[in-house]
C-alpha cells in the first residue's frame, strides 16, 4: 500500500548490479541521487559499495574502506543523502507520526513471541539458512555483504517496526542471490557424492578362506 516501496526494490536491484559488476561509479551516483528522492533506506548501499571496493581483487582488503577513489564516491553522496534527510525532516516537522520513538515498540515486540513468526518471516525466511550455510558461497563479495544484514536491522530498529515484512524489501534481490547460490551448491555437492564410483571391497590376505576350509563348510 505504500506506493514506494517497489520502486525502491527495483532500484535497489539496480544498485547491488551496477556494485556487483564493478559499472562505472557515475552511474551508480546518478542512481543513488535518485534513488533518495523515493526513499532513504539508500544509505545503505553505500555500505554495500564499500564492502565490495574491499574484496575488488577477490581478496578481502580493509584499506580500500579509506583509498581515493572509494572516498571519492562515498562521501559526495553521503553528504547529498544527510542534505536530503535534513530537508525531508524540515518539510514533514508537523508529522508527528514520524517522531515515534520505534525502538520502544520493537522492544516489546522482541520480548512477545506471537511477534517472533512474523519477525523470522523477513526475507521468506532465509535469513537464518544463509547465516548458517553462508560458507557454501564461494564469492567473497557476497559473503561479506553479509554485514549489511545487522545494519539494516539496526537502522530498522531505530526507525521502523521490525515485523514489518515490507521493511526487507530492498534485500530480496541479495537474499534471493545467496538462497540460491547456497541451494546449487547443496545439490551440487550431494550429486558429486552420488556420481561416485564404488570401489569394491578388498579382503585383507589373512581373511581369505582356504579352499579346503570352504570345502568342509559346504558339507
Amino acid at each position: 500500500s505504500f506506493y514506494y516501496d517497489l520502486p525502491s526494490l527495483g532500484f535497489f536491484a539496480l544498485g547491488l548490479y551496477l556494485i556487483y559488476f564493478r559499472k562505472h561509479p557515475l552511474w551508480f551516483a546518478v542512481l543513488f541521487v535518485v534513488a533518495t528522492l523515493n526513499r532513504e533506506t539508500t544509505l545503505v548501499l553505500l555500505l554495500f559499495f564499500v564492502l565490495a571496493a574491499v574484496t575488488e581483487s577477490g581478496k578481502v582488503d580493509w584499506r580500500r574502506c579509506y583509498a581515493p577513489r572509494t572516498l571519492a564516491v562515498i562521501v559526495p553522496l553521503a553528504i547529498y543523502w544527510i542534505a536530503w534527510h535534513i530537508q525531508v525532516n524540515r518539510l514533514f516537522a508537523q508529522n508527528h507520526a514520524a517522531w515515534i520513538l520505534a525502538y520502544k515498540i520493537n522492544l516489546v515486540l522482541l520480548a512477545w513471541p506471537p511477534a517472533w513468526p512474523q519477525l523470522f518471516a523477513a526475507g521468506s525466511y532465509c535469513i537464518l539458512p544463509i547465516l548458517v550455510y553462508r560458507r557454501l558461497v564461494k564469492d567473497a563479495t557476497l559473503r561479506l555483504w553479509l554485514w549489511t544484514l545487522p545494519a539494516w536491522f539496526g537502522i530498522m530498529f531505530l526507525y521502523g517496526i521490525v515485523v514489518e515484512s515490507r521493511l526487507y524489501g530492498e534485500l530480496i534481490p541479495y537474499l534471493a542471490c545467496m538462497s540460491a547460490l547456497i541451494a546449487e551448491q547443496a545439490i551440487l555437492a550431494r550429486t558429486t557424492v552420488d556420481a561416485e564410483p564404488c570401489e569394491p571391497a578388498r579382503i585383507p590376505p589373512k581373511a581369505i578362506v582356504p579352499p579346503s576350509h570352504r570345502e568342509m563348510a559346504a558339507r
